[in-house]
């Protein structure tokens, strides 16, 4: 884009080793992404109209990168299909940063620090400092930090699974029966027991017409899909498999630099060797489970043999014991974490009911 550059995101990727894209935002609300494995940094693709007014913020994670904007907007992009969709967050002003971890995408706001589930893209806290924030960071102990006037470090944790009071707000003597949800400031210890974000609604969910049946999606579906391909992320992590699915999105990644003109084919070999010996070798840290005959066949690849094509039967393989072994569990525990959150929604309806009519 020859519009100013406003800031710049990296890609992290689904491991340290996948780290090949570099995003820059700009004042005309477009996005471009680069390919750092060319000869010479090559603009992979643009989005041109992926904001309405200048882009403040870029990261990526896991496939997918989130950006955002002066129009109010934090949006997530599917890194292979270049689109959004639904998947955006609208804010009541202009948002000035985004970070995001594996559960909660934090942003802000003016004096706003938000946290939303990074699977629904719904609210879990609001807490409102005394300064307009100017950065947030996210170290790898989920630690957040918050610039403005002063340095404030949040412990994700606490924030997250901290008992949440509701309050009624008083504006001009006026009691405006708004949510507010307290959070703590520092470190606080949990049981593992209460490990486990809250799910709570701020906003009602719409109510379901009569007849309607819950209709299950085809793991092709969820694999494009980043909001679902996010929770189905979350669920393959409790169930000690995600590998399977990190290795799906590096071969995706793979095969889409593969296409791209003026890329090193040692630097393309470089990327499938990466791939073999994250997932692939025996001793593998995140080794999936396939045939034997194909995972010798795939530690044998020299750095001439590396096509396009080499991940294609094994990732058939993997997607066949997704949707086999994962797929059914996963919607089933899905829609019963659904019901779930909306009996916790009118529960708590009521008590804001019942805390607004005895402050009378």
């Amino acid at each position: 884009s020859t519009s100013e550059i406003t800031c710049f995101g990296s890609d992290e990727g689904v491991h340290a080793s996948t780290v090949k894209y570099l995003f820059s935002g700009h004042k005309n609300g477009s996005i471009d992404a680069w390919n750092l494995l060319a000869n010479e940094t090559t603009l992979l693709f643009t989005i041109s109209n992926a904001h309405k007014s200048k882009v403040t913020s870029l990261t990526g994670r896991s496939a997918t990168f989130f950006s955002a904007s002066e129009d109010n907007y934090v949006k997530v992009w599917d890194l292979s299909l270049k689109t959004c969709g639904d998947s955006k967050i609208q804010h009541s002003g202009k948002v000035s940063n985004v970070v995001v971890d594996s559960d909660i995408i934090f942003t802000s706001s003016d004096k706003i620090l938000r946290g939303f589930d990074r699977c629904t893209l719904e609210k879990v806290f609001e807490i409102e400092l005394h300064h307009n924030i100017t950065s947030l960071h996210l170290d790898e102990n989920r630690n957040l930090y918050t610039y403005s006037k002063n340095i404030r470090k949040w412990n994700v944790e606490a924030i997250i699974d901290a008992k949440i009071s509701v309050e009624s707000r008083t504006v001009n003597g006026r009691k405006t029966g708004s949510q507010y949800y307290s959070m703590p400031n520092g470190k606080v210890n949990f049981s593992s027991e209460k490990k486990r974000r809250l799910h709570i609604r701020t906003k009602p969910r719409d109510k379901k017409k009569k007849g309607n049946k819950k209709k299950f999606r085809t793991i092709s579906s969820i694999l494009s899909d980043p909001k679902q391909r996010s929770a189905f992320m979350q669920f393959l992590k409790e169930s000690y498999a995600d590998e399977n699915l990190s290795f799906w999105i590096a071969v995706q990644r793979y095969r889409e630099f593969f296409l791209q003109e003026n890329v090193k084919q040692e630097a393309l070999a470089s990327l499938g060797r990466d791939i073999v010996n994250e997932f692939i070798v025996d001793d593998a840290p995140h080794a999936v489970n396939i045939d034997s005959d194909k995972r010798d066949e795939l530690e044998a690849l020299t750095e001439s043999d590396f096509t396009a094509e080499s991940f294609n039967d094994t990732e058939k393989e993997i997607v066949r014991l997704l949707e086999s072994n994962f797929l059914g569990t996963f919607q089933e525990k899905k829609t019963n974490e659904q019901e779930d959150s909306t009996q916790q929604t009118r529960m708590l309806r009521k008590i804001v009911s019942i805390s607004s009519l005895s402050a009378l």
